[in-house]
Formats: structure tokens, sequence, C-alpha cells
């Protein structure tokens, strides 16, 4: 556990942080609806056609919810391995893997989900990395917090982020 001391750089750090997290759940509400409007396009770009389409259209759909915490996972976790944290880091992205690994076939076989139990297999992995990111901020109280009552949306920091992080942001995306 860290002990924290208010100071001028922690209050930036956490306008910061808090800058970033906001940035990562409008960009979160952005790609989901652009995610819907151009589902059949996006799934035509993949290569999604013929007999295929229909369960590919399912997949998609349920691996989208998932998106609702990617952003914010990705931010932290790279929130993580700056302060220090590789290990937690490598964590939140393991607790997904492996939830994938032990959910899907269990949504696909036992629950006769099909392709769309592998989709939310994959969202649910997703949610309990979100959790876990959660309780590292929350619970272990790192030296930033996600406390979100003292902290205001500073454009100058947004602008810096997307600047410095357009190009990951670009391979994500295509991801």
């Amino acid at each position: 556990m860290y002990k924290r001391t208010i100071s001028i750089r922690h209050k930036v750090i956490d306008n910061i942080v808090f800058t970033g997290m906001m940035s990562a759940w409008i960009l979160t509400f952005a790609i989901m609806v652009f995610g819907i409007l151009f589902s059949d396009f996006i799934i035509s770009l993949a290569g999604g056609k013929g007999e295929l389409l229909a369960d590919t259209k399912i997949y998609y759909y349920a691996t989208l919810i998932g998106w609702l915490f990617a952003p914010t996972i990705y931010l932290a976790n790279n929130l993580l391995r700056t302060i220090g944290e590789p290990k937690k880091a490598s964590n939140i992205m393991l607790v997904s893997i492996i939830a994938n690994i032990i959910f899907t076939p269990i949504f696909i076989v036992i629950f006769d989900m099909g392709i769309f139990g592998a989709g939310i297999a994959n969202s649910f992995g997703q949610f309990l990395s979100f959790l876990l990111v959660i309780y590292y901020y929350k619970v272990e109280k790192l030296p930033t917090y996600l406390n979100f009552k003292k902290v205001k949306f500073k454009w100058m920091y947004y602008v810096k982020m997307n600047l410095l992080g357009f190009s990951a942001f670009l391979r994500q995306s295509l991801n």
C-alpha cells in the first residue's frame, strides 16, 4: 500500500488521469455508436460475407459489449506500468485471457449459446479485467487515485494525450 501526500504534483497527475479516463469513456461511446451504425461496413471490410455473415454479426455484437470496458482497461494498464506496477498491469490482461479460455467453452457447449457465447465470454473477460482495474485503483490505494471529486477535465492534457497516443490508438483500433 502506498502512503500518499497531496501535493501540487499529485493534483496535476490526478487531473491527467481524470482527463485520460474521461477521454477513454468518450472514445468508448464514440466507438460503440460508430460500431453499431457502420456494423455492416466494418464486418464486410474485415472479410465477413457469404454464409458466415450471420454468425460474424452475432459475434461482432457480442464482442462490441466488451468495448464498454476496453479503453479504460488499456489506459489503466499503461498507467500501472508507468507508476512501476507491471505485475498488476499483467494481471489485468491475464484475467481477461484466462476468463475467455474458461468461459468460451462453457457458454458455447454447456449453455448452448454458440458463437454468441464465444463473444459474450470475450466481453465477460473484459468486464472482469475492468473490475480488477477498479479494485487496484480504489482498494489498493495506488499513488494515482481514481477520485473524481477534486479533479477537472483539462483540454491541454487532452490535446497532448491525443498527440502522443495517436499511433497507439490507431494500432488498437485496427486490432
